[in-house]
């Protein structure tokens, strides 16, 4: 795609963006309807639903341990549904914003990874306003983006 872009004297405009502790900051209530919207079967919406619910965590400090505390975000690092649940919000958060397009028309790509996306737009304008609604939407999910490590180029 970049060749083209050089080779056609395309613009490019690309933005890393990063959200702040991504799996930690996640709404687990969001995670359950972005299952339901992607059409996955109700069973195994119920199963991550039994998984990712009602979790009662204790703070031990100095050998003592605190009151249960319910945990309402979040959902497991390490665990390799995780990644799944973190990838399929990732995924219908890019389905509501209609992120696509190429070379010939306009340009607007977003690739996901790990704890962020990738924006790729032809216009500065144009990175600029989808990456307001990737904020925006984000918000709606209980991700907030990481202003350190987004970068622009």
């Amino acid at each position: 795609m970049y060749e083209k872009c050089f080779k056609h004297n395309i613009e490019l405009h690309i933005a890393f963006i990063d959200f702040n502790q991504a799996l930690d900051s996640i709404n687990r209530s969001t995670i359950i309807q972005a299952l339901i919207e992607m059409q996955i079967p109700e069973k195994i919406v119920r199963l991550v639903s039994m998984v990712t619910q009602h979790t009662k965590a204790k703070i031990k400090l100095n050998n003592e341990c605190t009151e249960q505390i319910d945990v309402k975000t979040s959902i497991k690092q390490g665990d390799p549904l995780s990644t799944a649940l973190f990838s399929t919000v990732m995924e219908m958060l890019m389905r509501k914003l209609e992120i696509k397009g190429n070379i010939t028309t306009r340009l607007k790509q977003a690739c996901v990874y790990a704890d962020g996306v990738v924006l790729v737009t032809g216009t500065e304008q144009a990175l600029i306003n989808t990456f307001q609604k990737i904020k925006q939407e984000a918000e709606k999910y209980g991700l907030t983006i990481n202003k350190n490590k987004t970068k622009y180029m």
